[in-house]
């Protein structure tokens, strides 16, 4: 699975455009309308359900602008599992989507702000 594009609300995979926040699990697309408890406080409660002992890396990708703030204690519920977290701009979360091997990996996705 490849990111095509990405702009401002709209980000494009294997030819199709999705125009609401995301979810990619290794290579597959397992939520296409993710949504926050705090729309831009990304906390645990959000992405817990989606983690799964095989993960190594979780990609944020926290919006055009990066408005999407992260709770510290996210952070510290990742690194107590050793998972790596790759917190960045949704442009720049979606060249690093690309580049890294999709086995060990899910990133989620912020397509606005």
């Amino acid at each position: 699975m490849k990111i095509s594009s990405y702009s401002f609300g709209d980000l494009t995979i294997n030819n199709k455009k999705y125009q609401s926040d995301l979810v990619l699990l290794k290579d597959t697309l397992i939520e296409d309308r993710w949504w926050r408890k705090e729309g831009h406080l990304l906390q645990v409660d959000d992405i817990k359900p989606y983690l799964n002992d095989d993960l190594k890396t979780v990609i944020i990708g926290r919006g055009f602008s990066s408005r999407l703030n992260l709770d510290r204690k996210l952070q510290m519920f990742l690194l107590e599992r050793k998972i790596v977290l790759q917190a960045l701009s949704t442009p720049d979360a979606c060249e690093r989507y690309n580049e890294i091997k999709h086995n060990d990996l899910i990133a989620f996705f912020h397509l606005t702000c």
